[in-house]
């Protein structure tokens, strides 16, 4: 009976569908869609604002990369500018320290030279302009650089402005 009662359901279906359009039409249906919404939502739309926002953020990157660059070259220059004049002041601190040295040893060695009876007083420390030294030769009995340390350890340095000029016996 089952069997019976499935082939009446089926030539009723059959029957159903062998019906005229024209006698059983059904309603229209009518549908909406919100594209913009499909389109935002779509996988690949998302994909490509993505890569669109890496793209911008990228770009936002290198211009605050381009800004950093411009900051640090300008703290480069800073320190550049900075570090000359500190050079350029301790080299002329340098060079007062020395010259007003050289003034108070000039003083010791004129006078120790003058207590010794000495004419002439060379440097020979280093070399001349042309890079050969300014004194070839000299009799060590004639150096008198350990007297002149020995005074100036002893506090025997005078100051430059005490010691006014120094005068030379005139040449035989």
């Amino acid at each position: 009976m089952n069997k019976f009662i499935a082939s009446l359901c089926a030539i009723a279906a059959i029957a159903g569908l062998a019906v005229s359009p024209a006698i059983a039409q059904p309603a229209p249906k009518i549908a909406v869609v919100d594209m913009a919404k499909l389109l935002d939502g779509h996988p690949k739309t998302e994909e490509q604002n993505t890569k669109l926002k890496a793209d911008e953020a990228k770009a936002k990157l290198q211009g605050d990369m381009r800004l950093k660059i411009e900051e640090i070259q300008k703290k480069q220059n800073e320190v550049q500018s900075f570090r000359s004049n500190t050079q350029r002041s301790l080299q002329q601190r340098i060079q007062n320290f020395r010259k007003l040295m050289f003034e108070e040893i000039t003083v010791v060695v004129n006078d120790v030279a003058q207590k010794k009876g000495a004419n002439l007083v060379f440097d020979k420390s280093g070399p001349s302009l042309l890079g050969i030294p300014s004194l070839v030769y000299a009799d060590p009995a004639f150096d008198i650089t350990e007297d002149v340390l020995k005074e100036i350890a002893k506090g025997g340095a005078a100051k430059p402005a005490e010691a006014g000029s120094v005068t030379f016996p005139a040449a035989k």
